[in-house]
């Protein structure tokens, strides 16, 4: 049994309009269902409901019309949506629970759960992986000058934009304030500096509407193994980058180097 590849929840009539909804053989409805039409047989889908609410469907593709099908599948339909409708909450809760309410990014917690998930993976492979940690330039003043509510649509903006410039492969999360941590997986130091590049490209061409000041990112890059072992050293590392990218100017992208081989940068005024 194959369904179309592009059918969505709302590609389902049942689910549209919250009825049973039956189909093939001789039947020709008005409004044909994308995901009814391409199955051989009958087929009688059952909204689940629950409180009103449709949170999904049931779909039995059965030889030849059956007219006592109906009401064996809505009972049984009727038995498992609170069941259903309980594990649905609970998946709206933890994903409510992991995302950041302003940008819609993974949150803090999230962003360090998955940090150490990616750590763990990479060592595993034996394979590098790359973080780059963000941190917008004189975001305090946009606060100052403008009003937080507009330093919170430039925080959603730089958000949607981190989306777009990125692999699916990829992660960003909401480090906390102005700051966001992005993780490369299988991402030499070179090739994530190319991408830092990309990112910081981006931001510089952020424009927001009566907003008077430049949106820039200053960026640090680390990776792993070769700049830590773990997960707090790795992110030590990328805020060390990021400081000397603050000290040289900002909006700029810097990769780590170890202290012996580093030249000391001046610290930054603000951030």
């Amino acid at each position: 049994m194959g369904f179309p590849a592009g059918a969505k929840p709302r590609s389902c009539l049942a689910v549209r309009f919250g009825r049973v909804h039956r189909g093939g053989l001789d039947r020709e409805p008005l409004l044909a269902c994308e995901v009814c039409e391409a199955l051989p047989d009958a087929t009688t889908c059952e909204p689940l409901l629950v409180g009103g609410q449709v949170i999904g469907s049931v779909l039995v593709n059965h030889p030849g019309q059956a007219d006592d099908i109906g009401p064996r599948v809505r009972e049984s339909v009727s038995q498992a949506a609170p069941a259903l409708a309980n594990l649905r909450n609970l998946a709206i809760a933890e994903i409510r629970a992991a995302t950041d309410a302003l940008t819609g990014l993974p949150n803090n917690r999230a962003v360090q759960d998955t940090l150490r998930r990616m750590v763990a993976q990479a060592s595993r492979a034996v394979s590098p992986l790359s973080a780059v940690l963000l941190d917008l330039d004189h975001f305090k003043c946009i606060n100052d000058t403008q009003g937080h509510s507009r330093g919170d649509e430039v925080l959603a903006a730089v958000a949607a934009t981190l989306r777009g410039s990125l692999r699916e492969s990829d992660f960003v999360g909401r480090y906390g304030g102005e700051e966001f941590l992005i993780l490369l997986p299988d991402t030499g130091k070179h090739e994530a500096r190319v991408v830092a590049e990309k990112v910081r490209a981006a931001v510089d061409a952020i424009a927001l509407s009566n907003l008077e000041l430049r949106v820039t990112a200053s960026l640090g890059v680390a990776t792993l193994p070769d700049d830590g072992g773990d997960a707090d050293t790795l992110v030590r590392a990328a805020d060390r980058a990021l400081y000397s990218a603050k000290g040289r100017g900002r909006n700029r992208v810097e990769l780590f180097e170890s202290r012996k081989d580093a030249a000391p940068a001046p610290a930054p005024a603000g951030s």
